[in-house]
């Protein structure tokens, strides 16, 4: 007979779910995985990529990462949680917009703050 040994954090599909039914693993690695694509969204901009390009890239390589699965997760996040995505966030308007203050440079995205944008296509 095979036996599955215990585990404090289990995998199911792409989900990291803890044995409390917390996700912080899982949004502990792909904050992870997020800070690596901001490291090349700074590469992108030192070459003078025009801020449509940035744009673009931000919406299909850190915030796709960022909403993956959010229907399943988003309402069992802490408090903590929640803001370790913001700020992952707030670090890529910043790449592409230093001078603008963080509601102005989520406005020239047309990005709404992650709370707000869980709310309208979740709720």
């Amino acid at each position: 007979m095979f036996l599955i040994p215990p585990s404090d954090i289990t995998k199911f599909l792409v989900f990291l779910v803890d044995n409390k039914f917390n996700f912080s693993s899982h949004i502990e690695y792909f904050v992870s995985k997020c800070d690596s694509r901001l490291f090349y969204m700074k590469q992108l901009k030192s070459f003078v990529l025009n801020n449509d390009r940035l744009k673009t890239f931000y919406i299909s390589n850190i915030r796709s990462v960022l909403l993956y699965g959010a229907p399943a997760w988003h309402s069992l996040l802490s408090l903590s949680s929640k803001g370790k995505l913001d700020s992952i966030q707030g670090s890529a308007t910043m790449i592409k917009s230093p001078n603008l203050c963080h509601i102005d440079r989520l406005d020239f995205l047309s990005a709404p703050l992650l709370n707000d944008f869980f709310y309208l296509h979740i709720a």
